[in-house]
């Protein structure tokens, strides 16, 4: 089975098989459409970004039929389900790829990317956050024995923390440190609400994160690890590294900071680091499990 995952900034695929027992992924994929450029301030796609974003679509839809795939779930969720041209990126991609993409609510999206995440998790907690950092905004999901039990959208995108906060390239100690403290103070009133002793991070620049500093696990001794990495070299000096395009790590320092953020907020010892998400949600439902 194939799910394939159009973003706000990229597109991912992710073909393995599936069955009760759990997901073996056999070939994953991303590309950087950078689909939700310019949405804040038009609210719409731009017309190259959307013809980019199918074509992307179509060729990883046969790749991943020439990978074996019988069966090909495709969604998209932001920026596609708020602004005015969406049936642009929807009938191109029908025409180029031969299926169309579904459209998930805010609730689904949370819905499936909490059912992958708990397929990789490692532990099975009482209960559970997730946190998923991105471009355009911090998401953070509530677990109750193994259930989702809330969702909720930070205002701590990490370009917009970049830019709140002046960042550089490389990024200064200071400037971190003041991210992090600025989430710890978002999330506080959460987890006040909603306890928790244990907390993963998805989504791909965590990801990265992770084979940046070779960690699953994020305390505060590694999280100030990877603040001195990100901080004593620029972008094009660590992607290779982090496997990731150098535009993207430039924003890594964000992201530790945002999931130590977190993990302050909630007293936690670590945050675990787990690859599967919104991909693995949709095969999960596409195959019944």
């Amino acid at each position: 089975m194939a799910a394939i995952d159009i973003g706000s900034d990229r597109v991912q695929m992710l073909v393995a098989h599936v069955a009760r027992d759990g997901i073996e992924p056999l070939l994953r994929a991303a590309t950087i459409t950078g689909l939700a450029d310019g949405v804040e301030q038009t609210g719409m796609m731009d017309e190259r970004r959307v013809e980019l974003t199918a074509m992307v679509v179509a060729q990883m839809a046969e790749d991943a039929r020439e990978a074996g795939a019988v069966r090909l779930s495709v969604a998209c969720a932001e920026p596609v389900r708020s602004v005015v041209n969406a049936d642009e990126l929807l009938d191109r991609i029908a025409q180029l790829a031969g299926t169309l993409p579904r459209v998930l609510s805010e609730l689904d999206e949370a819905k499936l990317s909490f059912r992958g995440i708990m397929s990789e998790a490692l532990e099975q907690p009482e209960e559970l956050i997730a946190i998923e950092p991105a471009i355009a905004r911090t998401v953070l999901l509530g677990a109750r024995e193994g259930r989702l039990w809330w969702s909720t959208t930070l205002p701590a995108g990490l370009t917009q923390l970049a830019e709140r906060f002046e960042l550089e390239d490389p990024p200064s100690l200071d400037a971190l440190y003041e991210i992090s403290t600025e989430v710890e103070r978002l999330t506080i009133p959460l987890a006040e609400r909603h306890p928790s002793d244990c907390a993963v991070a998805s989504g791909p620049l965590s990801t990265a994160l992770s084979r940046l500093d070779g960690a699953a696990r994020l305390d505060a001794h590694r999280t100030e690890d990877l603040f001195e990495v990100v901080t004593a070299a620029p972008a094009h000096e660590i992607c290779e590294r982090a496997e990731i395009a150098s535009a993207r790590a430039a924003l890594l320092g964000p992201v530790a900071a945002v999931i130590d953020g977190v993990r302050r907020a909630y007293r936690l010892q670590t945050v675990e680091i787990v690859e599967a998400g919104l991909g693995e949600g949709l095969l999960l439902e596409a195959a019944g499990v």
